[in-house]
């Protein structure tokens, strides 16, 4: 297999830098509620007004609807990366098998398997594997992998839905393989 770069991270639900996205969103939700509840305390003691003392008490609430906003529509962006990193993956996984196919004129059914498990281990579903063209040196031979990828998507502020894509990878390269 070729060398370990950013192909071969995985960007999961349960990663490290999601979590702490979401973390951090939700401590400066908390910090902005806290600074407006506070400023509401000052305003009350400071200003028998009443007028001034309702104002002041919608800005907590405007502020967490807003915050409630803020965090949907960060968690979709992050969400429309989901499909693209794994798109990315299966592009990386499949260009190895391609390389294979240059050499061998061919893939063997134990490299069939591997990639059916890197693609497996990617998130991807109903794999389907093919390898057509001629196995003399200089002939075309083309790779075309088939896979449904299923990932949960953001469809209302609080609903979320299961998502189906399909991932299609055809190239067509040139055996190099010597026959002697």
């Amino acid at each position: 297999m070729l060398g370990k770069g950013f192909a071969n991270r995985k960007f999961k639900w349960e990663s490290p830098y999601l979590c702490l996205a979401v973390k951090s969103l939700i401590t400066f939700a908390v910090q902005i509620w806290i600074s407006a509840h506070i400023d509401l305390e000052r305003n009350y003691l400071r200003k028998n007004d009443m007028q001034r003392r309702m104002g002041g008490m919608e800005r907590p609430i405007i502020a967490g609807i807003i915050i409630v906003f803020l965090i949907a529509i960060a968690v979709g962006i992050i969400e429309y990366f989901v499909p693209l990193n794994a798109r990315f993956e299966m592009n990386s996984d499949c260009r190895k098998a391609l390389l294979l196919v240059e050499q061998q004129a061919g893939l063997t059914e134990e490299d069939k398997n591997k990639l059916r498990e890197d693609l497996a281990e990617d998130g991807f579903k109903n794999i389907v594997i093919t390898v057509t063209g001629g196995s003399a040196q200089g002939s075309k031979i083309t790779l075309r992998v088939e896979a449904d990828f299923e990932y949960p998507k953001l469809v209302d502020i609080f609903t979320r839905n299961m998502v189906l894509q399909k991932a299609i990878y055809e190239k067509t390269t040139t055996v190099r393989k010597v026959v002697n």
